[in-house]
């Protein structure tokens, strides 16, 4: 989950959302959505997750397409992470370059696999 600090850059007014007209305070990356529908799928009835998901990002969130600038911001995060000697897993590597690039905070539980990224802020509403 991304949280929006301040208004939102124009990219981030570009991501889709379904149902209110304002504007979202809570993001979702696309890459991060595939691993809630990873989870999802691994059960042996998915229905009821997968129906919750969808409903979670109609009516709370708005999903953030990793997009060309993100990638970009991926492997400059990598490359920066190799000279260093420290590695981030691949998928949160991912998700956090889409927080980095769209300068809002990412939202985990998991702030161990991030904090090696540079640049990104983390907090964990959990804790």
């Amino acid at each position: 989950m991304i949280h929006a600090r301040s208004q939102p850059t124009s990219g981030v007014r570009r991501v889709s959302r379904r149902g209110s007209s304002s504007t979202p305070r809570l993001y979702l990356s696309s890459v991060a959505l595939a691993e809630l529908y990873v989870l999802a799928y691994r059960l042996d009835d998915p229905t009821a997750r997968l129906e919750a998901i969808e409903e979670v990002i109609r009516d709370e969130v708005a999903v953030i397409d990793f997009d060309m600038n993100c990638a970009r911001v991926a492997g400059r995060l990598r490359a920066e992470l190799l000279r260093r000697g420290a590695s981030v897993p691949p998928i949160d590597l991912l998700i956090g370059a889409v927080a980095v690039a769209y300068d809002m905070t990412l939202v985990t539980h998991n702030s161990a696999d991030f904090l090696p990224i540079p640049g990104l802020r983390l907090v964990d509403w959990l804790t």
